[in-house]
Parts: structure tokens; C-alpha cells; sequence
């Protein structure tokens, strides 16, 4: 099943020109009544209701406009939920699989959690199949 992908990299560069994101320049979103997960591209992900925010970790850019390189981001941005869903820009859906990398046991354990939390949320984790 194709999630909605939202392109926080697009909306940080857009309301702070001389920032960008740090390691997470998109996220994909299952939404379920007041629940939703956020989703990261190794599977890590949280279980928040549409009033929770999500915190976007950024980074300044160099006056060239390259992305900095840094061990740690310059600042997190608290964002409400329902405020991703209404502002930020989306990308084409993807299905979810194809969405989480998939490389080693961390991000395949990471995603076998995912489908516990999407149960929990009360969607049917048989939905999303890994390939």
C-alpha cells in the first residue's frame, strides 16, 4: 500500500533559506483517525496524535549554499503533526518497502517494529509487505 511522502527538506529550505535538513530530507506518514506514524527512511519511526510535534533536526548551509558538514545539527524544530500534513510539500506516494532502505538487520528489525506499531494504531500490517 502507497504511504504519503513529505518532502521536510523542501519545507525547511523554503522557510529558511540558509538552513536544511539534517540526515532526514523526507518522511512518510501513516494516518489512522487522531493517530499517525512518522516514518524515516531506516525505518525508525514514532507514533504521535495529530496535536504532538515532531521534531526536524537542520543545519545551516555555507554561504556557498552547501550543506555543512557536522556530527551534530545546528537546531531542532518542534512542528505539530497536523501542521506536516496541511504545509508540507508532498512527494509522489511511495509504497512504504520501497520507502524504508533496506540494508542490513538494524533497518529490517526497525521495520518489523514498524508493522507492530502500525497494529497498534489499528491498521493491518498485512498491508504493508516487505519485498
Amino acid at each position: 500500500m502507497k504511504v504519503t511522502q513529505y518532502d521536510t527538506k523542501a519545507w525547511v529550505e523554503k522557510n529558511n533559506s540558509d538552513m536544511t535538513t539534517f540526515n532526514v530530507p523526507s518522511i512518510v506518514m501513516l494516518v489512522n483517525d487522531d493517530l499517525a506514524i512518522i516514518v524515516e527512511s531506516d525505518g525508525c519511526h514514532e507514533i504521535l496524535q495529530m496535536g504532538d510535534t515532531y521534531e526536524i533536526a537542520i543545519i545551516g548551509k555555507t554561504q556557498e549554499g552547501d550543506t555543512k558538514y557536522s556530527i551534530l545539527p545546528d537546531k531542532i524544530v518542534n512542528v505539530k503533526v497536523r501542521a506536516i500534513i496541511e504545509y508540507c510539500p508532498k512527494r509522489e506516494d511511495i509504497e512504504l518497502t520501497e520507502f524504508v532502505r533496506k540494508f542490513g538487520s538494524r533497518i529490517e528489525s526497525n521495520y518489523a517494529k514498524l508493522l507492530k506499531s502500525i497494529e497498534e494504531i489499528g491498521l493491518d500490517p498485512n498491508d504493508f509487505p516487505r519485498n
